[in-house]
């Protein structure tokens, strides 16, 4: 609806401005045909009707007073003028007859004739000289009538420049209509404008209306283009208008002057008429005296004549050269006439246009009244599924808060019991050195013992020495099995030790992943518990194992002391594969590790929001990275001290006691991971809060 009333808005401007540019081409047009018209028709004259000076006169003030105020009247005055014009030609036409007779204008040749013959009577007898003075009365009212005649040409003058300034008046009226409808235009545009803003996040129904500003700004630019246009052609027009209007005055002014010259002549040929009328030949010394000629003879009286006859033929050179002017006045006039009608259409039409002007400015005020009232329902529908739109967006919000919030909380607490668990592996691995270090305690102080009890009975069994040489070769095979698991022990405490750096490695990456592990905790939890019970079944059958060998290496051992390298190998062995234990651990570790970063992947736009809580992570991160160093070095420190442990003889007893304690530390874990799963069933919210206590429990066991 928006839409279609901007284009009828827009459809009915363009076609005001191309009616005001067809009427002014068609005046222009009109103006510059007045020759050819006349060309086409050179017999067109006004009817003739009767008429006096005085109303020509009085018609001529009339125009130069400015007394026609509407149509009616302008339309009468102008039917008056064309009469008065018509009077003027039949009147002109009588004088020039000089008998009254009625001829028109196309008989100048006969009315020159009459003349010649009038002109040849001077030559006659007095008699005929009296007659040709009486002639010249006819010619003296000729001379008034064309006086009578410049009058009414001056007032017509005067009247079309009345007639153009009304025309400028109504061409002016014309425009401010035009500039008003630009201003309800732009007034409109402006609105749509304030719409289109207060609209902005409303949608796809508010876009066209900023295409439709654009179409209807491009039209209201066009509009002003064709509006200049009309005013620049008017502008010349009226300059052309001014040009023929001052050419006219001076003109009349030249007339003026030509018309005083004969006003004179015709004054002195009255007064002569008449003093020859009432005196007769004795008033014509008269004229001679007051003509300064002498008359003293016959001789006298013939170069009278011959004066006289010249006066008369400048008299009748006058009379032509007056009729060429005339004739020229007619045609002008006649052009002025068809300027006239033409300007008395244009101003019709001009009128037409402007009540035309008037009729679509009050359609176009109705539809912007309308299309204001829909626009303002439009925004006020607008407003309310904005503010419908907007409860909803913020109830949306947040709910989608309150949900980060809670997921917020719960990462804190998955990332407290990462770094709980992360504590306990950290206890573990101290609880792991220490029992090292008690191991190789007890490894040198039992080595001394087996010392001293090999002093007592190398004595002894010197002489079983024989017995044993056919168990030797059986021992030295095994010994070189042994050497074989030393070497592999050796390689795989190589290996250990890269993988308990990768497992520092590893561990860093922990912790900068271990924020992102809440959601996996329990499941990583459950997973550890199963791991855990399956690595405890295993280490007790492999304890189970090793109590055996252990029992029967200390049987061989209290049979055969010299098979003291063997052991001590088997020793080395054992202490590999503690090592490959704790390699175990530390591949649980990274497993757990690699979980933790793809966890991480998945929980990268939680890390971001957890920001805050991570620059306190990253301070505890910096204690934990000085312990995990100072726990690397010990780590170090350990394998060196097991390579010297490995060179004692007594590396069983001190493995022996190693996996007890490890056995009975894995227990311990057991049982705590059993209680953390039975604490996480038991309750979702206890759950944390189990967490929590089983980590300061573990806390308190590392301790």
């Amino acid at each position: 609806m928006l839409n279609a009333s901007n284009d009828s808005i827009l459809q009915r401007a363009n076609e005001s401005l191309e009616d005001l540019r067809i009427s002014f081409d068609d005046q222009h047009g009109r103006q510059s045909r007045p020759r050819q018209k006349q060309q086409q028709q050179p017999s067109r004259r006004p009817p003739a009707h009767a008429s006096s000076a005085e109303e020509l006169r009085a018609s001529g003030r009339a125009w130069s007073e400015g007394q026609f105020h509407n149509d009616h009247s302008y339309r009468t005055a102008a039917a008056k003028l064309a009469e008065l014009v018509a009077s003027r030609d039949s009147s002109v036409g009588a004088a020039e007859t000089g008998a009254g007779a009625v001829e028109t204008d196309r008989h100048w040749p006969a009315a020159y004739s009459s003349r010649l013959a009038l002109s040849s009577q001077f030559s006659l007898a007095a008699d005929d000289r009296r007659a040709a003075w009486q002639n010249l009365p006819a010619q003296a009212s000729k001379a008034e009538l064309l006086v009578e005649l410049l009058e009414s040409q001056t007032a017509y003058t005067r009247a079309l420049e009345i007639q153009m300034q009304h025309t400028d008046s109504l061409i002016a009226h014309a425009m401010d209509l035009c500039n008003q409808l630009l201003l309800d235009l732009d007034e409109c545009l402006q609105q749509q404008q304030g719409a289109s803003v207060r609209g902005s996040h409303v949608g796809g129904g508010l876009r066209q209306t900023a295409s439709l500003q654009d179409v209807t700004r491009a039209s209201v630019d066009q509009f002003k283009e064709e509006l200049q246009r009309v005013s620049a052609m008017h502008q010349t027009r009226n300059e052309r208008l001014e040009a023929q209007l001052k050419q006219a005055k001076a003109d009349l002014a030249h007339r003026d002057e030509e018309l005083d010259r004969l006003k004179a002549d015709v004054r002195r040929l009255m007064s002569d008429n008449a003093d020859l009328a009432t005196g007769g030949l004795s008033a014509l010394p008269v004229m001679i005296d007051r003509s300064g000629l002498p008359v003293s003879s016959a001789g006298g009286q013939a170069s009278l004549v011959e004066t006289l006859r010249r006066e008369r033929d400048s008299l009748v050179e006058s009379v032509t050269s007056l009729k060429q002017k005339l004739e020229e006045s007619r045609q002008r006039e006649q052009e002025l006439y068809d300027q006239l009608t033409a300007s008395i259409e244009t101003v019709e039409q001009a009128k037409l246009e402007e009540s035309n002007a008037l009729l679509e400015k009050r359609q176009l005020s109705d539809e912007l009244i309308g299309l204001r009232g829909r626009l303002d329902e439009l925004l006020a529908a607008q407003s309310r599924r904005l503010d419908e739109a907007r409860t909803g967006a913020r109830e949306q919000a947040d709910s989608e808060l309150e949900g980060l919030r809670k997921r917020l909380r719960e990462s804190e607490d998955e990332l407290a019991a990462a770094g709980a668990k992360l504590e306990r592996l950290n206890g573990e691995k101290r609880s792991l050195g220490q029992q090292l270090e008690e191991a190789r305690d007890q490894a040198v102080s039992e080595l001394g013992r087996v010392r001293q009890q090999l002093e007592q009975e190398r004595v002894d069994r010197t002489g079983e020495r024989d017995r044993l040489q056919s168990q030797l070769a059986e021992m030295r095979a095994r010994l070189s099995a042994a050497e074989q698991a030393v070497q592999q022990g050796g390689e795989e405490r190589l290996r250990l030790a890269g993988r308990a750096e990768s497992l520092m490695r590893e561990l860093q990456l922990a912790r900068s992943g271990a924020e992102s592990a809440g959601r996996a905790a329990r499941q990583e939890a459950e997973k550890a518990a199963g791991r855990a019970a399956r690595r405890e079944s295993e280490l007790l059958r492999q304890l189970a194992e090793q109590e055996a060998r252990h029992e029967a290496a200390a049987g061989e051992m209290q049979r055969l002391l010299d098979q003291h390298a063997g052991l001590a190998e088997r020793l080395r062995r054992e202490l590999r594969r503690s090592a490959d234990q704790l390699a175990g651990l530390q591949a649980a570790a990274c497993q757990e590790t690699a979980e933790l970063a793809a966890e991480r992947d998945q929980a990268a736009e939680r890390l971001e929001r957890c920001q805050a809580r991570l620059r306190d992570a990253e301070k505890q991160l910096a204690g934990h990275t000085k312990a995990e160093a100072e726990l690397r070095d010990r780590v170090r420190q350990l394998a060196g001290q097991q390579q010297d442990q490995s060179r004692g003889a007594l590396q069983l007893l001190a493995g022996h006691t190693a996996l007890q304690r490890e056995r009975d530390l894995l227990a311990k874990e057991a049982d705590f991971l059993r209680q953390q799963m039975q604490a996480g069933g038991s309750s979702g919210n206890g759950g944390d809060s189990g967490a929590g206590g089983g980590v300061a429990m573990m806390a308190a066991a590392s301790g």
